[in-house]
Parts: C-alpha cells; structure tokens; sequence
C-alpha cells in the first residue's frame, strides 16, 4: 500500500492571502498562453472575444502613462486597480461601504 499523502491547508489564513493565491494562479495561467501565442483562453477556446480583451494592452499603455491608448484598447481600463483592491481586501470593507 501506498502511503497516504497529507495536504496540510492553513485554515487561520486570512482571505487575501488565498485570494491572493488565486491571482497568482491565474496570472500563471495567462503567461503560459502567451507564452505559446495563445493569447486570451476565452477567445482561443470559444473564438469569441472577451469583455477584458485589450485591457492588459491598455494597463500597459496607461502604467507608460499614455491615456489616449490606453482608453483605445479598452475604455474601462481606469477600473482595473479598483477592481484589484475590491478583489483582495474586499473582506476589510465594511458591507455598508461595499
């Protein structure tokens, strides 16, 4: 017999850690489709375009602080640090805020 493998899961961790976590994963994710010209999984599994396609080409045309491109690759592109924040740190806003 085998012998049985044990996960160990830190449940006193806080939510963002594992939120965190999750980002990360996904990022990873991303990177290996472009890394093999793949691009957007949504768009190279179904053949149709995201709601977020354009929108890393415009986070990067806004971090070199061209706003003009940026709001041509994707209009809601000032949302994406918001959206990050609400993501990991949404547990520590209170409900009446959130």
């Amino acid at each position: 017999m085998a012998p049985e493998s044990k996960i160990i899961i830190n449940k006193n961790q806080p939510d963002w850690i594992k939120r965190l976590k999750t980002l990360i994963i996904v990022t990873f994710i991303y990177g290996i489709f472009n890394l093999f010209g793949a691009g957007c999984p949504i768009k190279y599994f179904t053949g149709i375009s995201c709601p977020g396609c354009g929108m890393t080409r415009a986070v990067l045309a806004a971090l070199r602080l061209d706003l003009r491109k940026a709001f041509f690759y994707h209009p809601l592109f000032f949302l994406v640090p918001f959206m990050l924040a609400l993501y990991l740190f949404g547990d520590c806003i209170k409900t009446i805020y959130f």
